[in-house]
């Protein structure tokens, strides 16, 4: 088994005023010190994209940090290292 990847997680609301908890979400991840590439996925709901994130074996703190970031006021992209 290799070790984990180690990089940075960008997610994004799709539509940034819907709300948190049924919102689309786009998620690409970027190793350090590379780029963002043009593939992404999206998900549907905080459900989903929780799915996903814990499938990509991404820490519970860090799924929780951006929830904190998705669930705030403005519709910026939020970030978590993985």
């Amino acid at each position: 088994m290799g070790s984990p990847a180690m990089g940075f997680l960008h997610i994004t609301r799709v539509h940034g005023d819907i709300d948190p908890v049924n919102a689309e979400y786009r998620i690409v991840f970027a190793p350090l010190g590379g780029r963002l590439h043009g593939r992404y996925a999206q998900r549907q709901g905080l459900g989903a994209l929780t799915d996903f994130l814990l499938q990509a074996r991404v820490p519970l703190p860090e799924i929780e940090r951006a929830w904190q970031h998705l669930a705030s006021a403005e519709s910026t992209p939020s970030r978590a290292s993985s």
